[in-house]
């Protein structure tokens, strides 16, 4: 994917000799910043949504209102949220992932300017859930700051999940600046799919088992 919508790998090959092209390190900053404003945007949204609908549900369930008791049940959502996306990851089960079925629109590319593409891709794609999702654990990031009441903790964590989809283009940015076939790196990446997959799997149990162990801190 990483060569066929990237700006910064296609941009300059279609742009070269019609416009000035700016430097590839600019490029990856603007879209490593938009995308890391389009995973916080998205997460206050979530997190904010998030919450209502914790505050719905407790008072639906005539669970305690204290602060005590809203933070035990916020915990446990956690946990079975976590539990579900760790079991995803690891390869155990296969849960089919709410997301948009669609791309950035490579068309852009060929008609917009250049700083223009760079910026709306990031944006889509650092909002996460706009374009295809390979991780549960991203669900597990969106919707923790509304279980525990701090949405700006949720938009922060799925900015900075947002930012990272950013990584691989420098990868690539770097390779075609060195003038190396980007097609290289960007076939390792996608070979570190499946093992970072796995590890995002064994940080949600983890984080799982932590609010877990917190719900029965509270309960005693």
């Amino acid at each position: 994917m990483v060569t066929t919508i990237s700006p910064l790998v296609q941009g300059p090959a279609r742009f070269a000799g019609r416009r000035i092209i700016p430097p590839w390190p600019l490029l990856w900053t603007i879209h490593t910043a938009t995308s890391a404003a389009g995973g916080f945007i998205t997460g206050l949204i979530i997190s904010l949504a998030g919450s209502a609908a914790f505050g719905g549900l407790r008072g639906s369930l005539e669970l305690p209102q204290s602060q005590v008791g809203s933070r035990t049940f916020g915990y446990a959502l956690v946990t079975a949220v976590g539990a579900a996306a760790a079991v995803n990851d690891l390869g155990l089960v296969s849960l089919h992932l709410p997301y948009l079925h669609r791309q950035v629109q490579r068309h852009w590319i060929y008609t917009l300017p250049l700083v223009v593409t760079v910026a709306g891709f990031g944006l889509q794609l650092g909002a996460v859930f706009l374009t295809y999702v390979p991780f549960a654990s991203a669900y597990v990031i969106a919707l923790l700051g509304g279980f525990i009441g701090k949405p700006l903790l949720g938009a922060a964590l799925l900015g900075i999940c947002g930012a990272s989809r950013a990584l691989p283009l420098a990868v690539t940015g770097t390779a075609l600046s060195r003038n190396c076939d980007a097609r290289s790196p960007s076939t390792k990446l996608a070979l570190m799919r499946r093992p970072v997959k796995r590890l995002l799997g064994l940080l949600s149990a983890a984080l799982a088992g932590s609010a877990a162990a917190l719900v029965l801190l509270e309960m005693q």
